[in-house]
């Protein structure tokens, strides 16, 4: 199951992006989504997050679940030129 939650600090309350990945897995492998570019500082060298702004820890807030995405499919004129049932025109 794939959840999003906010990125909280737990000294200046400041909200620096989100995660997003598998439940079980949320806290060591996951995907950051920052707010800002500035709040992309976030992540550091060895993968921890620390606030940008105070550099305080962060917090995991908001856990909520995440439909997984259908593909974007582009239809044309021609997708609809051939009769759905064959050649036989209703009567």
């Amino acid at each position: 199951m794939i959840v999003r939650a906010d990125v909280k600090c737990y000294f200046c309350g400041h909200v620096a992006g989100a995660v997003e990945g598998e439940y079980a897995t949320l806290a060591r492998k996951h995907s950051f989504i920052p707010l800002s570019q500035r709040d992309e500082r976030t992540v550091r060298a060895n993968g921890s997050l620390r606030c940008p702004r105070c550099d305080g820890p962060v917090f995991l807030e908001g856990v909520e679940h995440v439909r997984p995405r259908r593909p974007h499919v582009e239809l044309t004129a021609a997708d609809f030129a051939e009769p759905l049932y064959g050649d036989r025109k209703a009567s």
